[in-house]
């Protein structure tokens, strides 16, 4: 075996080892809030037969917010619910999109860009099919749009600019990433050669120097993010003033958004970036009261759920308003109006209008 082979293999040995010790911390967060709302759990005597025998939620790509955020929201159901619920593993918010429109799943994450595209029939995944049978449920988090490279030789790509030329990762194929990233380069003017993947091994090839950078669209902290300032030098950059006056004139459903100071340890000081709004989904076939028992049960346990983790802190009530567009199912209008939010007329679905 060469010299090279053998530190090549300590060093995956090492992020193995880190990776597996992040996954165990993320069971036992979800263990945690399992114990802190299962004294909680009580039968609601609602009539439960026509409920499915158990729930599916459609996540995202291993090492991403939607992964980890997806395991507690799992547990949560399991416990203040009552009905056994797992995750599963998908390219991310487009996909998730057609899984629930065909009922694959029992609910999903998404975020609103891919799903005003899936409302209109313009989504690329199952073009000409408008998603009408999707129902929001409830407010996420806001993903923010970051980019991580690693300071070789001194600096290090640390701009939009310096990605001129550069191999970048983009994250899961039908990922919102991969999706708006390559177009947002090409109206900067950055030529980039893209590689999509799933992020821990994204994060893996850029260790590895097969790629410049890795662009990430999530929850904050992003646990591959994390995970890589844990062993590497990093830089965390994103779009300068004038590139974010120019995507977010052309791209409606993005908001300015400031990571603030210690979210991060490579970013001492706030950072400017933008960043998109994360909403969980089901078909519009869920009972009433399922969809109700759901969001009553997010919304009346957020500080645990942040506990799994942070950016569970906007899983909120009034947050709903940040959907323009997404007919709400009406077990969680039946929640919205109970706690005394106002739910906008354009939100609530015709069968309830």
């Amino acid at each position: 075996m060469s010299l090279t082979q053998s530190t090549s293999q300590k060093a995956e040995g090492k992020r193995t080892s880190r990776l597996t010790a992040m996954r165990h911390v993320a069971v036992a967060l979800a263990l945690t809030l399992g114990m802190a709302v299962g004294a909680r759990g009580q039968e609601s005597g609602t009539d439960r037969s026509h409920w499915p025998a158990s729930l599916s939620i459609a996540t995202a790509s291993p090492g991403g917010t939607y992964a980890l955020y997806g395991e507690g929201l799992a547990q949560l159901i399991r416990d203040v619910v009552k009905i056994p619920t797992s995750t599963e593993a998908t390219q991310g918010p487009s996909q998730n999109l057609v899984l629930v429109q065909k009922r694959s799943v029992g609910l999903s994450m998404t975020t609103l860009s891919p799903a005003w595209e899936a409302w209109n029939g313009e989504l690329d995944l199952n073009l000409g099919v408008k998603h009408r049978d999707v129902r929001a449920l409830f407010p996420m988090y806001e993903g923010a749009f970051q980019i991580v490279s690693l300071k070789r030789g001194g600096r290090g790509i640390g701009s939009i600019r310096d990605l001129d030329g550069k191999v970048v990762g983009i994250g899961p194929a039908s990922a919102t990433g991969a999706k708006y990233y390559p177009e947002w380069f090409r109206e900067i003017g950055v030529r980039t050669s893209l590689r999509s993947g799933q992020y821990m091994n994204l994060a893996g090839d850029l260790i590895a120097g097969r790629l410049d950078a890795v662009t990430f669209a999530s929850g904050l902290p992003n646990p591959t993010v994390l995970e890589l300032e844990a062993s590497q030098s990093t830089n965390i950059f994103s779009f300068d003033e004038s590139e974010r006056k120019k995507i977010l004139a052309s791209n409606p459903f993005l908001s300015p958004f400031r990571v603030l100071p210690g979210v991060y340890r490579s970013l001492p000081m706030a950072q400017e970036t933008v960043a998109m709004w994360n909403f969980a989904i089901a078909n519009r076939a869920m009972p009433e009261d399922l969809a109700y028992e759901i969001v009553r049960a997010v919304m009346q346990n957020n500080a645990q759920l942040a506990r799994v983790h942070p950016a569970a802190a906007g899983t909120k009530a009034e947050n709903i308003v940040a959907d323009r567009f997404l007919w709400l199912h009406p077990g969680a209008v039946r929640y919205y109006r109970s706690v005394g939010i106002r739910v906008p007329r354009e939100l609530i679905p015709p069968d309830m209008q």
